[in-house]
């Protein structure tokens, strides 16, 4: 099985390289540190297994996994990251991952859930399940609203407003158009019920800090 560990830190790597090599006999495990370099392990090696963390320094790591989802390449990928499942399982599934688990899961869930994407079935926690199911369901008669709405885009937007970027530096690192980028901050403000540009810029400010990074 080749499996590609893409994560900015290098202990994380090492330490998922090792836990998968010493569970997984046959596993093969190439690392990348950023998106750029995971593309080019991609094209030379096709991994079977993705595993992304959902913040590679100032990328997105659902960034990834979309580019492998549009590139119709037969990765499957599982979000490994230390923000909440509850809030970003639903947005990476919604990306094209196949699955979600945390940093601070044990050991043989990693591996566990490593195997179970490789067989095709999507990972979450039973929990998360529980609350995608219900509302699949119509259980939960309004529909999602504030965070939970945002695109996987939107929240990378409200990222990088949250980190002091400007409209048009956005525009350059997500590699859209200057257009695009205010359509998203318009959905934002909608979105999270914000009055004005100021709002949203403080309103993104608290949630970096709250969301911490990866």
């Amino acid at each position: 099985m080749n499996i590609l560990v893409v994560d900015d830190h290098p202990v994380v790597r090492q330490g998922v390289r090792y836990l998968l090599t010493s569970q997984i006999p046959d596993a093969r495990v190439q690392e990348a540190a950023d998106i750029g370099s995971a593309l080019t392990a991609a094209s030379a090696c096709p991994p079977d297994v993705a595993i992304v963390d959902l913040s590679l320094g100032r990328e997105s790591g659902l960034d990834l996994v979309a580019r492998f989802k549009d590139a119709a390449m037969p990765t499957r990928c599982l979000v490994l990251s230390v923000f909440d499942e509850s809030l970003h399982a639903e947005r990476a599934l919604r990306a094209g991952a196949r699955g979600y688990v945390m940093k601070e899961s044990a050991p043989d869930r990693l591996v566990e859930s490593v195997l179970s994407v490789a067989r095709g079935d999507i990972v979450v926690s039973p929990q998360v399940q529980t609350k995608m199911l219900s509302a699949m369901a119509g259980h939960r008669a309004e529909r999602a609203t504030g965070e939970a709405s945002l695109s996987p885009r939107e929240a990378e937007v409200l990222r990088l407003i949250g980190e002091g970027l400007t409209t048009q530096q956005i525009a350059a690192r997500m590699h859209r158009s200057v257009k695009t980028v205010e359509a998203h901050r318009g959905n934002l403000q909608r979105k999270l019920e914000l009055g004005c540009a100021l709002q949203l810029v403080r309103y993104a400010t608290l949630w970096v800090a709250r969301e911490g990074r990866a």
